[in-house]
């Protein structure tokens, strides 16, 4: 009985730590211009393309710089449930920043917000 017990224990404790080793949390860096979207900050980089980022203090002053965030990758998850529907939600990606650098005054060079 101990012998079941102690194998099934370290079956859980293997398995969730191989479930945390294939998401880590490390730090990573994104470049570009800083903008508002409605309540949301967005940073759009050279080629054009978006990346909502998490609303924070930090950013207030820098909307409409040439930005270096650093941060994480992250999932929102929204409820998007009609009154009296069934239930329903939808998933979207955001850079949830740690620390925010001002690289340039201006986006001098980047596409306009559309």
């Amino acid at each position: 009985m101990k012998t079941s017990l102690s194998l099934s224990l370290a079956l859980l404790l293997f398995g969730s730590s191989g479930l945390f080793a294939q998401q880590p949390k490390s730090p990573n860096e994104l470049e570009g211009c800083l903008r508002r979207s409605g309540s949301q900050y967005v940073l759009i980089d050279r080629d054009g393309t978006m990346q909502e980022v998490s609303h924070s203090k930090l950013l207030k002053n820098l909307v409409g710089h040439e930005v270096k965030l650093t941060g994480t990758q992250s999932i929102r998850t929204i409820d998007t449930t009609p009154p009296g529907a069934a239930s329903s939600a939808v998933e979207r990606p955001y850079f949830r920043v740690e620390s925010a650098q001002d690289i340039k005054p201006s986006c001098e060079g980047y596409a306009p917000l559309k």
